[in-house]
């Protein structure tokens, strides 16, 4: 190898750690997109259970909406007061939804 290959080979940008730290990034790029892909799968399957079950009858949406709602809070109970807190942020956003404080007395 010439003397300049070898200062080209050694210089920092070629290094075995730059070069980890490039695989672990597009190990991560690989992972979301393999999230994104399975996310879209499961979302169009579900969505053509749901419209298959209401082919049956519409009133099934009745229970079948509710009774998601509540798999998905249990499944993930960290977001319970974010979900739960979202509806009243709206209303108070939009001016729904007023709240009333007392003055307090001094």
């Amino acid at each position: 190898m010439s003397h300049r290959l070898r200062r080209l080979w050694q210089h920092p940008q070629y290094s075995l750690r730059v070069w980890l730290h490039r695989l672990l990034f597009w190990a991560g790029a690989v992972m979301v997109a393999v999230a994104a892909v399975s996310f879209e799968w499961l979302s169009s399957h579900g969505s053509a259970l749901f419209k298959l079950a209401l082919s049956w009858s519409p009133l099934l949406a009745l229970i079948i909406t509710p009774a998601g709602f509540v798999l998905v809070l249990w499944l993930t109970p960290g977001v319970r007061l974010a979900v739960l807190a979202m509806p009243l942020w709206l209303l108070l956003m939009f001016g729904c939804y007023r709240v009333h404080r007392r003055a307090r007395s001094v």
